[in-house]
Parts: C-alpha cells; sequence; structure tokens
C-alpha cells in the first residue's frame, strides 16, 4: 500500500484519550483510498486493501471458488474422498473412492479436461458408469473413468444399480388420485 497523505496524530475512537498516527493509503490492485493506522501498516506485510486481498483469499487457480461451478465441483470431489470430516465422506472416501492424482494436485488439468470433455452448467460429473464397464473397483475419478450426463441420468442409474431395477420417470401428465375417494 502507498501512502498517500499523513493523516497526523487522530483520536481511533470518539472518546479516546490515545492518540494513533493515521495516514491515507492508496491500494495498487484498485486504487482505491483507504485511512489506516500507519504502525498497522508498517507491521502488516499486506500489499492490498481488505477487499483486494478478501478476493485474492478465496480465488484460487483463476477461478472464483464460490461463483465458478466446476471449481466447486473439483473442490466437493476432493472432500468427498479425502476429507473424514465431510458428511459425504462416507459415501465415497470410506468407500475406498478416490480422484486421480493428475486432478487431485491441479485444479487447471481437471478443468480442462471439463471444457473439452462436455462440461455443461445441467450436467454433473458421473464415475460409475464408465468405472462399471471397465470393471474398477474401487472407483475412481480420472480422465478414463468419468463423464458428464444429466443429473435425471446419474439418480436412474444409481437407482438401478441400488435396487436391481430400472428407474422409471413418471410423466408430469399425470395425475394420481387420492385412493382414499
Amino acid at each position: 500500500m502507498k501512502l498517500i497523505k499523513d493523516l497526523g496524530m487522530l483520536y481511533p475512537v470518539e472518546g479516546s484519550t490515545q492518540r494513533k498516527r493515521y495516514g491515507m493509503y492508496e491500494c495498487p490492485s484498485c486504487f482505491r483510498l483507504s485511512k489506516h493506522q500507519q504502525y498497522q501498516m508498517k507491521s502488516r506485510k499486506d500489499k492490498a486493501c481488505k477487499s483486494c486481498i478478501t478476493i485474492a483469499t478465496h480465488t484460487k487457480h483463476g477461478e472464483h471458488a464460490t461463483t465458478s461451478r466446476m471449481y466447486r465441483m473439483w473442490s466437493r470431489i476432493k472432500r468427498c474422498c479425502y476429507n473424514t470430516n465431510s458428511k459425504d465422506y462416507q459415501y465415497y472416501g470410506a468407500k475406498g473412492v478416490t480422484m486421480c492424482d493428475e486432478w487431485k494436485e491441479d485444479y487447471t488439468i481437471f478443468k480442462t479436461w471439463c471444457e473439452t470433455n462436455g462440461y455443461g452448467d445441467e450436467l454433473t460429473i458421473d464415475k460409475d458408469i464408465l468405472c462399471d464397464e471397465l470393471n474398477i473397483n474401487p472407483k475412481i475419478y480420472s480422465p478414463n473413468t468419468c463423464q458428464f450426463i444429466s443429473k435425471s441420468d446419474n439418480i436412474a442409474y444409481a437407482n438401478r444399480n441400488r435396487n436391481g431395477f430400472e428407474s422409471v420417470s413418471i410423466p408430469e401428465e399425470i395425475k394420481w388420485e387420492n385412493i382414499n375417494d
């Protein structure tokens, strides 16, 4: 942060008896001006304002973690496979499901694979179908075992494998009658 103007000794809060030296600083990232205590600025290693630091903290691999669906997908897969504190770990990591090393270590490789293999916001990533076809057990998230499918197809495949029956979708047009009538 670049000191623009020394504001001198000021009381930090109204009614305070102890004055502190303040200055106006310019953020090199967004060029906003902000008022800070000078001793804090000397002791801090921040090179940007609080807003820019917050954005940088939540941005990884060129993606904003809270807005990029693809990044959240990658992060969720890792969490489910490796974080024993995850609520979904029992369905993934505890059953031996893993993520290939190249994806686990580098989000950009995962992102590139997604972009060249049919990623769409309305689709979900599936490992089960190809792992079952290739007889891979325990299952693994990898370029050879994953594909993008619709959520309804994913649910139908999971239901078929869970109870041995093919799931059936009932069209919206069908109205159920009350059995008690």
